[in-house]
């Protein structure tokens, strides 16, 4: 679909801001994927900008609403996310509306959907009326796919907020969601009316709790909470009792995002393992954080791939240090890594404690109440942060018709004029986590930062999958460190920790230590899988130490139990770097039985939780979106 995007301006009555998107070179392309941070940053202001994004969620409808479904070669076993979206009360709305109007509100609510769920890469399979079919998780495996279902939930009620207008004032939604293992793919139906079915007990469970749901609910089973860890905010509901299933189901409500600083302590939960393997590499830190404390300002990049431990070491540095410091987190986003200085907004509201809930008054004086006056242009400073967080200051402060870049610059002047305040009287850690997500402009703000630090008692740590040791280009100064994957006696140090002194079989802990491939994420993981599996027996050694044996080496496929697996066997892909080493996406848990047999495994045997069916096929984790 081609768009002219000044003849789409002039059409919707924006012709005046023609100039401003001619000057950003914003394209049919780009402007479908402008977000209110885009608008803002452009310069223009909130009532425009409201108009101006409901008017591409209009055009969204008509260019993606309908878009076909991607070709499905043959049926197959996934663990999927689900989720039901239900108009509430279209039955009044439609005795109610005129039908070319009731026409206009499904055309917008259907492209509210469509847009939601592109942005966080889930795929609809089928639109039901005044309701929708979601899926994440296919036909891309993604190893966050139930949080891709949250996000995507809570940013519908807020997209179907803005669709009410005079006529539709009550117009609200109400959501179903549930992760676990399906077959998909199979093509059902006749003719024209075939379509991609998704078969299995979790689509049947996701639309039982959205018919439970009331209007702006969403309602998560246990499955889906057990794989978004602490990140969002939850009310338990008693257990359920559904029609079709035969035990009482437990179920969430959620309430929001829970505010919490990184996703490694969102997902943790129960006790962190200690950190084995990283002598060296934690030394390396130490001595950094030391020079950095004394008045010698460090950047420092900690780069590896997933699960290999980078926000451990980080963690292990903040425990290691004594003496008084302060720390500030910026967290980037998978899903946000288009959106202009995310982790930077984020770090503010958490700072200042603000929540959506305030009033404009209440986020201006909490604001307000964190930002020290640093220099005469403090008034600046605070309607250039005031400004980057959306916060209304009712000519309380203004910014003196600054241009968009000249607005820019001054406020990366002002973040930095703060930290800068901060380290003056006590060291500062700065840690940016997941940086191969960050967005360009966060990463501009963190060169110039880095530039400045020199004779500062700052330390930048910014940890990355990314392997390549060009993420800051244009600063010179920077020191990187690669941690590497484990050897056997760090794994077997690993496994001796989680077992709690209990000893597994050397055969079994050469296994473990082969299949994860010295991922210590990946072996932790699969030794819990093993000790909750029951195909364990703990026994007495003659010197009487607890020790554990494998009970049954060879465990047939249908019986392997993967409930507690974070990283879980998802789909077979072609094999690399070996002729017969096929490997398998790995996904979060699930709490079903893994059954093999659909991939032609009926005679093959599961070793640690993967299945052999030749004893020269070699299996490894592999994260899905590395």
């Amino acid at each position: 679909m081609s768009i002219e995007v000044g003849e789409w301006l002039k059409a919707n009555e924006f012709e005046r801001f023609i100039e401003v998107f001619e000057a950003n070179e914003i394209d049919g392309e780009a402007l479908l994927e402008l977000t209110e941070e885009h608008l803002r940053e452009m310069g223009i202001a909130l009532g425009p900008r409201l108009k101006i994004l409901k008017a591409i969620t209009h055009l969204s409808a008509s260019s993606t609403a309908v878009a076909p479904s991607p070709p499905v070669a043959e049926a197959e076993r996934r663990q999927l996310t689900v989720m039901f979206v239900d108009l509430v009360g279209s039955t009044a709305l439609s005795a109610r509306l005129d039908p070319e109007d009731l026409r206009d509100v499904i055309r917008s609510y259907q492209g509210v959907i469509a847009t939601e769920v592109a942005r966080f890469g889930g795929h609809i399979a089928q639109y039901l009326g005044d309701g929708a079919f979601v899926f994440f998780g296919y036909p891309v495996a993604y190893e966050d796919a139930a949080e891709r279902a949250v996000r995507t939930a809570l940013g519908l009620l807020d997209a179907i907020n803005a669709l009410r207008t005079e006529k539709v004032l009550d117009i609200e939604v109400r959501m179903g969601i549930a992760t676990g293992l399906v077959v998909v793919g199979d093509l059902l139906g006749h003719g024209d009316a075939k379509e991609n079915a998704v078969l299995g007990e979790t689509p049947n469970l996701a639309a039982r709790l959205q018919s439970l749901a009331l209007p702006g609910q969403i309602i998560l089973a246990e499955s889906t909470r057990d794989l978004t860890g602490h990140l969002f905010e939850l009310n338990a509901l008693q257990a359920l009792a559904l029609h079709g299933i035969s035990e009482p189901v437990s179920a969430y409500t959620v309430v929001g995002e829970r505010d919490t600083e990184t996703r490694f302590e969102a997902q943790k939960q129960g006790p962190i393992s200690p950190i084995i393997g990283r002598r060296s590499e934690l030394a390396l830190l130490r001595s950094q954080w030391e020079r950095a404390a004394s008045g010698d300002g460090q950047l420092v990049v900690v780069s590896g791939d997933p699960g290999i431990g980078k926000s451990r070491i980080v963690r292990a540095l903040r425990d290691s240090i004594t003496a008084s410091y302060i720390r500030t987190s910026y967290q980037c986003s998978p899903h946000r890594n288009a959106s202009t200085l995310y982790p930077v907004i984020q770090q503010v509201l958490h700072a200042a404690a603000i929540r959506p809930r305030d009033t404009d008054a209440e986020k201006l004086a909490k604001l307000e109440a964190i930002l020290v006056n640093t220099s005469p242009r403090h008034v600046e400073e605070v309607a250039l942060i005031a400004s980057l967080l959306a916060i209304q200051t009712h000519g309380r402060y203004q910014l003196n018709h600054l241009t968009p870049e000249q607005q820019r610059a001054r406020t990366f002047d002002a973040l930095i004029s703060q930290l800068m305040h901060i380290a003056s009287s006590t060291p500062l850690l700065i840690v940016v986590e997941d940086a191969q997500w960050i967005d360009p402009t966060t990463l501009e703000l963190i060169e110039i930062f880095g530039s400045r630090i020199r004779s500062s008692r700052v330390m930048i740590l910014v940890t990355t999958r990314s392997k390549s040791q060009t993420i800051f280009s244009g600063t010179h100064d920077v020191n990187y460190v690669g941690l590497n994957r484990l050897g056997l006696t760090d794994i077997t140090e690993l496994i001796a920790s989680i077992t709690r002194g209990k000893k597994l079989p050397e055969q079994l802990i050469q296994e473990i230590a082969r299949k994860t491939d010295g991922v210590p994420l990946f072996a932790e993981e699969l030794t819990k899988v093993l000790l909750e599996s029951g195909d364990l027996l703990e026994t007495l050694t003659p010197d009487r130490r607890r020790s554990v044996v494998l009970e049954n080496a060879n465990v047939p496929c249908h019986q392997v139990w993967c409930g507690k697996s974070k990283y879980l066997p998802q789909r077979k892909i072609p094999g690399h770097n070996s002729e017969h080493n096929p490997e398998w996406l790995v996904n979060h848990r699930t709490p079903e039985r893994v059954a093999f047999d659909d991939l032609g495994c009926k005679k093959g045997v599961c070793v640690i939780g993967v299945v052999v069916t030749d004893p020269r096929t070699f299996f490894s984790f592999r994260n899905a979106t590395c």
